[in-house]
């Protein structure tokens, strides 16, 4: 009888020091530090899980914050490649956060690479810092997120900012913008004039902002100036509809 009870305690031990292995075998989940960076403040909103939606483990080098997610949805208008789209705070939340996960995993997708520092050269309407990256939206099913088919047909864009520190990294949703002839990005304040430049058939959209800040004001006036060398280039210029103007109508005058 002594020894049934040996028995039984030697194989209850046995079955705890096992379990304990398997449960240290797992990664634990990353935690948030409140350490600030140069352009990326204020206390993190959210927490990247380490284990995804799919079940898949994340292996990150370093715990990943949030310093700004997304949060409201965001209207793409219609070119003459592409029809309007609208994307929810939502959708663009669940791209911003698979993009910030792969950049804190060193990890790109597709052809060209993505996500990727942002370099085309624009002066964006929204606070980005220096750090700033891109990573594209699915305009084909705006309920899914890229997954590294062709961008092709994909203009849309989520830029957003990634800092990695020594122990931790951050990353903070900036804004959005339309890739094309030239990108365009779009502003956070009311639009109050608009014009679409047409070249070679492809129609470029400018919007003037009613904000009064500086930063604005230059915007502004970069664009008029934009809209200025287009006339005096005899580009066709649409200004919503009131007139056409350009060699066709100079023609029949």
């Amino acid at each position: 009888m002594p020894s049934f009870f040996r028995s039984l305690a030697l194989h209850a031990l046995l079955t705890g020091a096992l379990v304990a292995q398997v449960t240290n075998a797992y990664p634990q989940p990353a935690l948030a530090r409140s350490q600030e960076y140069d352009s990326i403040t204020g206390e993190p909103v959210a927490i990247v899980p380490s284990v995804e939606v799919d079940g898949d483990l994340y292996k990150r080098s370093n715990p990943l914050s949030i310093a700004q997610e997304p949060d409201r949805s965001y209207n793409c208008p219609a070119t003459n490649n592409y029809g309007e789209t609208s994307y929810t705070s939502g959708q663009l939340k669940a791209a911003f956060i698979r993009a910030a996960q792969y950049a804190n995993d060193g990890q790109q997708i597709g052809d060209r690479n993505y996500p990727h520092t942002f370099g085309n050269g624009e002066n964006l309407p929204f606070p980005c810092g220096r750090s700033t990256m891109e990573f594209p939206l699915d305009r084909d099913s705006p309920g899914s997120v890229y997954s590294g088919q062709s961008v092709r047909t994909l203009p849309d864009r989520i830029v957003f900012e990634f800092k990695d520190g020594k122990k931790d990294a951050k990353a903070k949703f900036c804004g959005h913008v339309v890739t094309g002839r030239r990108n365009i990005a779009l502003d956070t304040v009311p639009v109050i004039e608009e014009a679409v430049v047409v070249k070679g058939g492809a129609k470029v959209l400018g919007q003037i902002s009613s904000s009064a800040e500086a930063a604005k004001k230059k915007r502004i006036a970069n664009a008029e100036a934009a809209f200025e060398a287009a006339v005096k280039a005899e580009f066709l210029i649409d200004d919503l509809g009131h007139a056409d103007k350009g060699k066709g109508e100079q023609g029949s005058a």
